[in-house]
């Protein structure tokens, strides 16, 4: 079988590169048709939280075209592909030199590598991710097409290093519970803060709050009395039911779900892992599905760690 899906696989791969091919081929083009040279720079290349940022530009047009340019400082999460977590667009302006003077953000990620503390997190085929700053310059045309694109990196030191942030855990908790809105996704939910042993104070409070928000019990003994109810009852689902009552999103939606509670008190420990792993068989997750949601996951917390 695998040898006569070899001819489809060179074809998908000679498709594949004829099409990124084709797409640098349009935006030489593109560029030649209307930008004659072109400059950029960002300095300092070093910097931190609050520190200034000069940008600069030097663009001269093809023709009378009329071209305006926007500095963007931005900062992503670097895997198998890039993760824009942050970004901010400044419009240039001057006489000659296009000129934008930006203040960074309060809190930043730093530059590198995301370190050991993480990388019992993931399951086992998900590999580091790095995080990356730079500005991107982007030149328009007179429609707002985007006619030419440059890019420096920039270099954040000292930061905040990439953990749980339970305060946007507990909101991406709340917010998907929301959505699904199952009495199956609270229940699977009771059950993992349990996994390790015991509901502490704060899981019990993220509880309550879960059950305000999907299903209007607002008293702390009823509330609790519930979350009680949910932990004697059985957690064991069938495969085949999970999968005909729930689209493919929203079982997405649900992994999602259980990492971000695992994941809320920093970090996943084995019997937590053991129920993810449960949970990733019985709703027909791949290893490569997984990895990405729980990339997701991360590149989330990412975007609510830059203020």
């Amino acid at each position: 079988m695998s040898v006569y899906l070899l001819p489809l696989a060179l074809s998908l791969l000679v498709l594949g590169a004829a099409w990124v091919l084709g797409q640098w081929v349009r935006r030489r083009i593109r560029r030649a048709l209307f930008v004659k040279s072109a400059s950029f720079d960002a300095q300092p290349r070093t910097l931190g939280a609050h520190d200034k940022l000069t940008l600069t530009a030097n663009v001269t047009p093809v023709g009378g075209h009329r071209l305006r340019v926007q500095g963007v400082v931005a900062c992503a999460l670097l895997e198998h592909r890039e993760r824009r977590i942050h970004e901010h667009a400044y419009d240039m302006t001057g006489d000659k030199e296009l000129r934008v003077e930006v203040t960074m953000p309060s809190e930043m990620l730093k530059s590198g590598v995301v370190g050991d503390e993480l990388t019992s997190l993931f399951s086992e085929d998900v590999h580091w991710a790095l995080i990356q700053w730079f500005v991107e310059f982007r030149v328009y045309a007179e429609d707002d097409s985007e006619v030419h694109t440059h890019r420096i990196l920039l270099d954040v030191p000292v930061g905040r290093a990439l953990t749980a942030n339970r305060r946007a855990l507990e909101e991406i908790i709340v917010e998907k519970c929301t959505t699904m809105h199952s009495d199956l996704v609270l229940n699977w939910l009771v059950h993992l803060a349990h996994a390790d042993g015991g509901i502490g104070q704060e899981e019990h409070e993220l509880l309550r709050h879960v059950l305000e928000a999907t299903q209007g019990i607002h008293g702390k003994a009823e509330a609790d009395r519930r979350i009680a109810e949910e932990l004697q009852k059985k957690v064991g689902i069938d495969t085949l039911v999970v999968r005909q009552h729930m689209p493919p999103h929203m079982l997405n939606e649900f992994y999602r779900l259980l990492y971000a509670m695992a994941w809320r008190d920093g970090g996943v420990a084995k019997s937590e892992r053991a129920f993810l792993n449960d949970a990733i068989q019985k709703i027909g997750l791949d290893k490569y599905q997984v990895e990405e949601l729980e990339r997701e996951i991360l590149a989330d917390v990412a975007a609510h760690t830059i203020r």
